[in-house]
């Protein structure tokens, strides 16, 4: 137990994680791998919370986990903020699957004490283990290197210190110290596909690799060294290599492949089309472009691609910013995130006084009390204007897609809202000005747009 306290510890002070005099707010189920960092933490000294969900799932084993929970925070002297969610009645109203719903209320949930709680960052106990699964899941899935995907130890207020340590080690050390844990059996149920990749492949490729995790770890940070490299080169050529328009994004690979040669253009194509949204085999097929003649097309969903004398038009599909159905709001959520045409709208009620600055790393603050509902959340349409904030007059919405040099992506997956006065908000732009909040504020929205 003391070498992985100790390895623990390094972990948060190299990638600093929590800094001195932090509080941090640890997400616990009840599972052996949250019990074990909610106990590792406390006896490293950190001021830590505990934040539990109660999903009423599993009957009297959602209720003993609660209990646990509690028995913990008065174990530690430490404070519990549980959550009683009904996920089956939040999957039904945003028509999403049960265990997109449990996340969602989970993180809702999470976000509401870190802000009202004033902590400084939520640990969450995902492991070694977790962190195969999902590089594994990505690479089975086609996705080229540049966007394999696995776990981020640090993502905004979330950290996961134990992304080291493995579930064998973790087992051992919580056996070691008697603390209680619950088992989730659904998890040994192979409905969802991390389950499968859990309980079946990985397994099976165990018996073939003893050391799978650690070798699927290091060639994640591998691809991720080699992403930056190209990612530095490309953005050292941008400005001869990618013209923006307002219809239309242009590669032009000649300067690259004078420089690079054309045996390179495949990862120039990789890395740039990601850019783009594409993925997987859409990737492979935009790469069969390069030996194709000037004129070939290739058709995604939502967009277009052409083959030119030396390189690519990338053009969105004309209508695709009407295909998403719009959504509506009948009051302003206390927390809660809905899903739209791919993204997440994370909508919360702050406590906080007003602030300065209305637009923080994709952070929309807003006086709710001036918005006049129900509001409409939909993409952008020709002839839309809002009053953007610190401005005298209304602006059309197109004037400040030319002005911002919105690429076509960006423009077609550019979120409204408008209330019944019209629009009151822009995504990756800002609020109208009519909903600005004032020294006089007293109920304060957040947007949050998350990809």
């Amino acid at each position: 137990m003391q070498e992985l306290l100790e390895r623990l510890a390094q972990t948060i002070q190299n990638y600093e994680l929590i800094l001195p005099g932090q509080k941090v707010l640890v997400a616990i189920s009840g599972g052996p791998d949250s019990v074990f960092l909610a106990g590792a933490l406390h006896r490293l000294g950190y001021a830590i919370g505990l934040a539990h969900v109660n999903y009423h799932l599993r009957g009297q084993d959602s209720e003993n986990e609660e209990l646990l929970i509690r028995q913990y925070a008065r174990q530690w002297n430490v404070p519990a903020f549980i959550c009683h969610a009904t996920p089956k009645q939040h999957a039904l109203k945003h028509h999403v699957s049960l265990q997109v719903a449990c996340r969602d209320i989970r993180y809702d949930w999470f976000d509401q004490v870190l802000t009202t709680e004033n902590y400084d960052c939520c640990a969450t106990a995902h492991h070694l283990n977790d962190q195969s699964e999902s590089i594994l899941m990505s690479l089975v899935k086609g996705n080229s290197e540049s966007v394999i995907h696995g776990i981020p130890i640090k993502r905004g207020p979330y950290i996961r210190p134990l992304t080291e340590i493995s579930k064998i080690e973790i087992l051992a050390a919580i056996n070691e110290t008697g603390w209680a844990y619950s088992l989730d059996y659904t998890n040994e149920k192979n409905d969802y596909t991390r389950n499968q990749f859990r309980n079946q492949i990985i397994p099976y490729l165990k018996n073939i690799n003893p050391d799978l995790e650690n070798q699927l770890k290091n060639r994640l940070k591998w691809y991720q060294q080699q992403h930056a490299f190209i990612r530095k080169i490309i953005e050292q050529h941008r400005k001869e290599l990618i013209t923006i328009s307002e219809e239309v994004i242009s590669l032009d690979w000649g300067p690259f492949e004078n420089k690079f040669g054309r045996e390179h253009l495949p990862v120039l194509l990789a890395e740039v089309v990601a850019e783009w949204g594409l993925h997987g085999h859409e990737i492979e097929q935009c790469i069969r472009l390069i030996d194709s003649q000037p004129g070939k097309r290739m058709e995604t969903k939502s967009a277009r691609l052409t083959r030119t004398r030396s390189g690519l038009l990338f053009q969105v599909k004309p209508g695709q910013v009407e295909a998403a159905t719009p959504l509506k709001l009948e009051n302003f959520p206390q927390s809660e995130t809905i899903h739209f045409d791919g993204r997440e709208v994370s909508f919360t009620t702050e406590t906080l006084s007003p602030a300065a600055e209305v637009f923080i790393q994709g952070k929309y603050l807003l006086d709710i009390e001036k918005i006049h509902f129900p509001v409409t959340i939909r993409h952008w349409q020709q002839g839309d204007r809002m009053k953007p904030l610190g401005m005298k007059g209304h602006k059309k919405l197109s004037d400040i897609f030319i002005d911002e040099k919105f690429d076509p992506l960006a423009k077609a997956r550019a979120i409204v809202l408008e209330d019944q006065r019209g629009v009151i908000f822009l995504s990756e732009y800002r609020i109208s000005d009519r909903i600005k909040l004032t020294p006089e504020s007293r109920k304060i929205g957040r947007i949050v747009i998350i990809d």
